[in-house]
């Protein structure tokens, strides 16, 4: 059974993917508790989030390709509560995309950012990095941070 992945997961749902993401085989629980790539599908089952297995394919390989392939639980939920929401996961994503840490995205970041996010919503898969800084350097520095790049990707999500 599919869940509407247009609204947030509960409190309770959230609970039972802590649960979940706590069963599964790699789970470590050290200073920060993980579970390695290789465990994403199953977690994803759990989520009700219906994806075709090409697509959980390449979100699982652009995850370990810029990220590496260890997710935290804090970063797995952070995700979670905005998954119904492009510009949330842009803003979770941008932030372990943000390889460099500096806290803006750069045109690599933007490329990787982009692939995964466009899963979530296919309106985004022709997106320009320079179409997206010119819109969504909100302060006009010539960058766009984090959270401008969330911002702005909920913003044209919604078609405004």
């Amino acid at each position: 059974m599919s869940r509407d992945n247009s609204v947030p997961f509960t409190d309770e749902e959230l609970e039972h993917f802590t649960s979940a993401f706590r069963a599964q085989p790699t789970y470590r629980n050290g200073p920060e508790e993980t579970i390695q790539s290789k465990d994403f599908p199953a977690m994803w089952k759990e989520m009700k989030f219906v994806r075709t297995p090409e697509e959980l394919s390449f979100l699982k390989a652009c995850w370990d390709k810029n990220v590496g392939e260890v997710m935290t639980l804090a970063v797995f939920l952070e995700g979670a509560k905005v998954l119904h929401e492009a510009g949330g996961i842009a803003r979770v994503l941008g932030k372990s995309f943000d390889k460099n840490g500096d806290g803006f995205i750069s045109v690599d970041e933007f490329e990787e950012l982009l692939k995964m996010v466009a899963v979530v919503d296919p309106k985004l898969e022709n997106l320009t990095f320079d179409v997206f800084v010119k819109e969504a350097d909100s302060n006009k520095d010539g960058r766009v941070s984090v959270a401008e790049c969330g911002n702005w990707i909920d913003n044209f999500v919604r078609g405004s």
